[in-house]
């Protein structure tokens, strides 16, 4: 089965500025509240295609509805992913593909397409998930408002990254201009 999501935010910065930003993987934690970590596995080609970063993510969407409690006996509730480089188009794209570690049968294709203007840049999300049909069924039981978690999250991550890129250079994310 595949879920799929579509989100856009405008981002008060050039194309050029958010399409650096989004490429560069070893920032993922800063924009993507699930990532605690990212390590390169492979570079890839010279320009960034091929290029394969293992991610530690909270799997904090999974936990039952009913008591919070998390499903999988993990250290910190904390999984491992890889995701790897697909396609960069500078100003334009960044796409990825992702898969649990070890190979669950859940992935997802991922991309940020990117329109750039006179007063910044639109940056559209798209994602599609593709879980096997069994586990798709049983998260449908345990995991009820599953869908609305993960699409939760898609849209922080826009969210985060409109805040990161429009922070005043050198002021700490956050903090009162």
């Amino acid at each position: 089965m595949a879920t799929e999501w579509k989100g856009t935010v405008h981002v008060d910065a050039p194309v050029a500025e958010v399409y650096d930003y989004l490429a560069d993987f070893s920032r993922l934690p800063e924009w993507d509240e699930t990532v605690t970590k990212v390590k390169v596995e492979d570079d890839g080609e010279a320009d960034g295609t091929g290029a394969k970063w293992r991610t530690y993510e909270r799997l904090s969407s999974l936990k039952s509805d009913r008591d919070r409690k998390p499903v999988f006996d993990l250290e910190n509730n904390v999984g491992v992913a890889m995701r790897e480089v697909r396609e960069l188009v500078p100003g334009q794209r960044v796409a990825w593909h992702s898969y649990m570690m070890p190979r669950i049968g859940i992935t997802s294709d991922c991309r940020f397409e990117l329109t750039g203007g006179p007063n910044g840049t639109d940056v559209t999300f798209f994602v599609k998930m593709n879980v096997i049909s069994v586990i798709d069924t049983l998260a449908k039981k345990v995991f009820r408002s599953l869908e609305d978690k993960q699409e939760g999250q898609w849209q922080r991550s826009l969210e985060a990254i409109k805040t990161r890129l429009e922070a005043p250079v050198g002021q700490p994310v956050g903090a009162a201009v």
